[in-house]
């Protein structure tokens, strides 16, 4: 690559919920390739392709700079029935991303993995510590991530394992589902009586870091999540205050996970990062899902 030209990237997940952001925080500063299902999605440099399908090379830019794999089955919960369709995305296209990488001359590949690879969450939840998850999704993206070590002989890559992101248009995930408990007035449930210890982050600032991987070229394994630690229960307070309703709480049997990884790594290499503030990051979220509440 000439030293005035842009990267080109080729992205998977563009259209999701992060990919989104990761498009908007790359497009001043990248040529993007965005692998999409539907023609029309993407812009020009789209490439129509389904990632439950065998990749095909010919449909793909002959050259590429870095590759960014964020794509993920929707149905990843839905084991056994959809357990083919989530090792086909997680594992058979990531062995079939990387390969193409090197054969077109990447210099970057970054991987989307996810906390669930520290399944059952024990302990310190270390990039450094052994692992033996057992849900599909943290297998897989494991099975991942193991994979992608064999390619470091031939590009930078980086694994960054997700903690919870939040904000503006996600659905079916815990907040927008404690969001709409609130709101309808229906209690939440509190395992042991305040629920998981969470370090939520913002859309935005997952969308930079990736972009900030492929970019610099980032080698190893990062936690990504929050520096601000929340209970569930604090985060159902929240939301209730800022929505001006009465938070109805249903505590239940159990000893709440602590899911707050180390982020030292990740610290390193962001050093001036100012991430969004939760209560901020969630009067958005809240807004966009069923509108703003007067209450403070």
């Amino acid at each position: 690559m000439e030293a005035s030209a842009k990267p080109k990237i080729l992205l998977t997940g563009a259209t999701g919920f992060i990919g989104q952001s990761v498009m908007r925080h790359l497009s001043m500063h990248a040529d993007l390739y965005p692998v999409v299902r539907t023609a029309g999605q993407g812009g020009s440099n789209a490439v129509v392709h389904d990632l439950n399908t065998p990749l095909s090379i010919a449909v793909l830019p002959e050259q590429i700079d870095a590759v960014i794999h964020m794509a993920q089955s929707p149905n990843y919960r839905g084991f056994p029935d959809t357990a083919s369709e989530v090792f086909g995305i997680n594992v058979r296209a990531m062995s079939e991303l990387l390969d193409y990488a090197a054969k077109a001359g990447a210099d970057s590949f970054v991987h989307c993995s996810t906390g669930s690879v520290y399944e059952p969450y024990d302990g310190v939840l270390a990039e450094s510590r052994a692992l033996s998850p057992t849900s599909l999704n943290g297998t897989t993206k494991l099975a991942a991530e193991a994979i992608s070590r064999t390619y470091e002989s031939q590009f930078a890559v980086s694994r960054l394992r997700f903690f919870m992101p939040y904000g503006p248009g996600q659905y079916d995930k815990l907040l927008p589902a404690i969001i709409d408990r609130v709101a309808n007035g229906r209690a939440v449930d509190l395992q042991g009586g305040t629920g998981p210890t969470l370090a939520p982050i913002h859309v935005e600032d997952a969308a930079a870091i990736i972009a900030s991987a492929a970019l610099k070229r980032w080698s190893g394994t990062y936690n990504v999540a929050s520096p601000e630690q929340f209970t569930l229960a604090e985060i159902a307070e929240m939301i209730a205050a800022q929505m001006g309703q009465t938070l109805l709480q249903n505590a239940t049997d159990g000893t709440p996970a602590r899911l707050v990884p180390e982020i030292e790594r990740l610290a390193a290499k962001c050093p001036d990062r100012k991430y969004i503030p939760f209560k901020v990051g969630l009067r958005d979220t809240i807004d966009a899902q069923i509108g703003g509440s007067d209450e403070a």
